[in-house]
């Protein structure tokens, strides 16, 4: 102990699995005339409570911030998305976001990798609003994937056309809707 200060220096071994535990045991300070009590404070470092050690507050804490860390890199995720969904008009550009969903997010885990870690040291789930929403919150859009400049005479040609935006009911007469679940606003 120098100037009040406790130094702890710990030594780092790989093979073997490391428990550490930190116990401060004595006696309060008297004060006024009344003498010091006897005080024990037992603290699994690094970890959660465990037996009549008390929690590492600073992991607690650390948890805390990786929760609200996690909750804005799904508002980043939704924000990406929308702005690269904004942006899209080509069926490159569709299978750009096609492909950060279906590869990235679900394939890689790239923003859920360590949501398990997070919950268990919290010691509850995750809150619904650390997972990105399904909904698309943009501008409604129509996109023509393939752009024609002049139309010729003859059979009438079909292209594929996206219509991106919020649903309230199907179109009436439409028999895909119910096959594929599709909701256009008329």
């Amino acid at each position: 102990m120098t100037n009040g200060a406790l130094r702890i220096d710990f030594s780092r071994h790989l093979d073997f699995p490391c428990i550490a535990g930190i116990v401060i045991d004595g006696t309060t300070k008297a004060v006024n005339q009344l003498a010091g009590q006897p005080f024990t404070r037992k603290i699994n470092c690094g970890g959660p409570g465990f037996k009549d050690y008390e929690a590492d507050r600073l992991v607690e804490a650390a948890m805390t911030v990786a929760l609200t860390v996690r909750i804005s890199l799904a508002r980043a995720w939704e924000k990406l998305l929308s702005f690269q969904t904004a942006a899209c008009d080509i069926p490159g550009e569709l299978g750009t976001i096609a492909n950060l969903e279906q590869h990235s997010r679900r394939k890689m885990h790239l923003l859920d990798a360590h949501d398990q870690e997070i919950a268990a040291a919290l010691g509850m789930p995750l809150p619904a609003e650390a997972k990105p929403s399904a909904r698309f919150d943009g501008s409604p859009r129509i996109i023509v994937p393939t752009v024609r400049t002049s139309v010729a005479a003859g059979p009438i040609s079909h292209s594929t056309t996206a219509f991106l935006g919020r649903c309230t009911r199907p179109i009436d007469g439409d028999k895909n809707n119910e096959k594929f679940g599709a909701k256009i606003s008329a």
